[in-house]
């Protein structure tokens, strides 16, 4: 671009000599009002050539700038929309965590609605993740995550049933919980970092 702006300044100076020259070949004058004539014509022809030139320069500049601007911040935008995203899913991975652990420890109290609030509040939980959350994670109900879920699901009612049942739980089945809410917990997490 620049070697073109170039050429057309370069060509119109030489131009505007050739016509002054061709037209008025008398050489160089020693009269100072010739030189003062001289420069009015130079003045007069090149500086709208110039001028023109300047303006499309700056109007080209100005676009340039101007789309960088909308470049960057089309991408400061993308990347506060990803830092947004990022802190929903962080917040509902936390959630998921502190209902699932306040449902795992069984405490030792008499009332059977103590003991099975915050199961019961962790089936609740699960059952909303699973039907409007998941779309924070960009999942499906087919995803891994979502069958662990429903797994994780089934064995929070098994949970309540043995609490409201007055039966002891399962060791295995608690360890299986414990092993699905990690496998969760980190698939949530590595697509939070992916930013899927």
């Amino acid at each position: 671009m620049n070697k073109k702006f170039s050429v057309i300044i370069i060509s119109s100076i030489a131009i505007v000599l050739s016509l002054y020259f061709y037209m008025f070949h008398n050489g160089l004058s020693a009269n100072s009002s010739s030189w003062s004539e001289f420069g009015d014509y130079i003045n007069g022809v090149l500086t709208p050539i110039l001028t023109i030139i300047n303006i499309y320069v700056f109007v080209r500049l100005t676009n340039a700038i101007s789309e960088r601007d909308s470049v960057r911040s089309e991408r400061e935008m993308s990347y506060q929309k990803q830092l947004v995203l990022m802190q929903f899913r962080k917040d509902e991975i936390d959630s998921f965590l502190k209902i699932m652990n306040d449902a795992l420890v069984i405490k030792k109290k008499t009332d059977v609605y103590e003991l099975s609030e915050p199961v019961m509040y962790a089936m609740n939980y699960l059952e909303t993740f699973a039907t409007t959350k998941l779309s924070l994670f960009n999942l499906n109900e087919e995803s891994d995550v979502a069958q662990n879920i429903k797994e994780y699901h089934q064995k929070t009612k098994e949970l309540y049933h043995c609490i409201i049942e007055d039966r002891n739980t399962n060791r295995d089945s608690i360890i299986k919980m414990l092993n699905l809410k990690s496998s969760i917990v980190r698939q949530l997490q590595t697509i939070t970092l992916e930013m899927k």
